[in-house]
């Protein structure tokens, strides 16, 4: 490994000299082995001591190995960002199932319980959490990506259109499937809705094969078959706790937020290609915000008629839910 090899001597003459003896108790065949190594395994025997050596064939077996390594430590990497995403997507959906029903906690406390688990409370919840998200996502991507802004303002241009409606789709499709999970966790136990939600990675292959021609292998649909009767085995039985219509709306949404999610993943790779992840991310989250502000909007009007419907104010609550809201 990399270090420090210090040579001490009285004098500097006296250091070198030391040294000098040191490199002559180098045996040649163990000094070519270790070179050998630092330049892609090439032999180098065939080369004399003291001669010239063709350094080009060194050069690029060095940079084969540089490469190699690069690429497994980025692989290790990216296995690790995985994993860790999954946890915290974990532990975030169940603080969420946590704030839905309330839960014994080691048989010593009850915790949770605080907001019931209907359509506009999922959508408050994802409000507040978009919020937060959205503004830290902006301070951070200019940070992380300096030209996140340039890229941003090339959006709007006639040639990139495109890629500017792919954006947004994704924008919208995250919204629908957080949406829909966010239903699903307050409707069936957080373990299963996740079990049922990643699902998304079977209609992602089958949307692969149908748009980008990647037709899977005989492994692949094998590994598809065992996930979704693995899925399957996972779905709960009508109780006293969850009724069959509880269980059977829960199951559509997680079901159907894997669906969209495989959408959102294969527009987004096709999006990728000409657009950098951390500026398309932020525009990602910034509609899904959007989308949010506009359902709390609504479903406030929506409470507003409900309330004053009894108070004599119905008409103008009515009018109030008439105008139009942003789309």
């Amino acid at each position: 490994m990399p270090g420090v090899f210090p040579v001490i001597g009285k004098t500097e003459q006296e250091a070198k000299d030391k040294y000098e003896q040191l490199q002559d108790l180098i045996h040649p065949l163990v000094g070519l082995g270790l070179l050998s190594g630092l330049v892609g395994g090439h032999n180098l025997s065939k080369y004399p001591l003291d001669g010239p050596a063709h350094l080009v064939c060194y050069s690029s077996g060095f940079n084969n190995t540089i490469k190699s390594s690069l690429r497994k430590l980025f692989i290790v990497l990216g296995i690790l960002t995985v994993l860790l995403s999954s946890f915290v997507l974990t532990f975030h959906n169940v603080t969420v199932r946590v704030l839905f029903s309330e839960h014994l906690v080691l048989g010593l406390f009850l915790l949770g319980g605080y907001v019931k688990p209907d359509l506009q409370n999922s959508f408050l919840l994802m409000f507040m959490r978009m919020l937060l998200v959205v503004p830290l996502m902006a301070s951070l991507s200019f940070k992380l990506y300096p030209s996140a802004w340039t890229e941003l303002q090339d959006l709007f241009t006639r040639k990139r259109r495109d890629v500017l409606i792919q954006a947004l789709g994704c924008g919208v499709l995250m919204f629908v499937y957080i949406a829909s999970l966010y239903i699903a966790i307050g409707l069936i136990p957080t373990g299963i809705a996740l079990t049922l939600f990643f699902t998304y990675p079977v209609f992602t292959a089958l949307l692969s094969w149908r748009f980008f021609g990647q037709r899977p292998t005989l492994f692949r649909w094998l590994v598809m078959a065992i996930i979704l009767v693995g899925s399957a085995l996972t779905i709960p039985q009508s109780s006293a706790t969850y009724s069959s219509h509880t269980i059977a709306i829960g199951i559509f949404a997680s079901f159907g937020a894997g669906i969209v999610y495989a959408f959102y993943c294969i527009i987004a790779q096709k999006c990728l290609e000409k657009f950098h992840p951390i500026p398309f991310t932020w525009i990602s989250f910034a509609c899904t915000l959007l989308r949010y502000c506009d359902r709390s909007i609504y479903f406030c009007r929506c409470n507003c008629l409900a309330s004053s419907y009894f108070d004599g104010s119905w008409w103008l609550s009515w009018r109030l839910l008439k105008r139009p809201l942003c789309s």
